[in-house]
């Protein structure tokens, strides 16, 4: 992926490159998916950072300004992580 592929973002201050996916993910009917790269960062595989959400209404500085309702936050560069949403489900991705 470029640049190209991806829009750059302010939250809080800072300014990252997000490529958002919306559509069907494992069985999830409709969830979004936002791959972020910190904009000094793109490209650099240990800078990448994805989000989960399941809120297809929120927009994507929605997603990142409020991570901490019910969105998980996973390194994909690392196979297999257990992250927890504030109401304790677990899930392995």
């Amino acid at each position: 992926m470029t640049h190209k592929n991806f829009d750059l973002v302010t939250v809080k201050g800072r300014n990252y490159y997000v490529y958002r996916y919306e559509g069907n993910l494992n069985g999830i009917e409709n969830a979004i998916v936002l791959f972020s790269y910190p904009e000094k960062a793109f490209g650099k595989p240990k800078a990448l950072r994805a989000f989960l959400c399941m809120d297809v209404s929120l927009s994507t500085n929605e997603i990142l300004d409020n991570l901490k309702q019910g969105i998980i936050q996973f390194n994909p560069m690392e196979k297999y992580k257990i992250s927890e949403f504030l109401n304790g489900a677990r899930f392995i991705i």
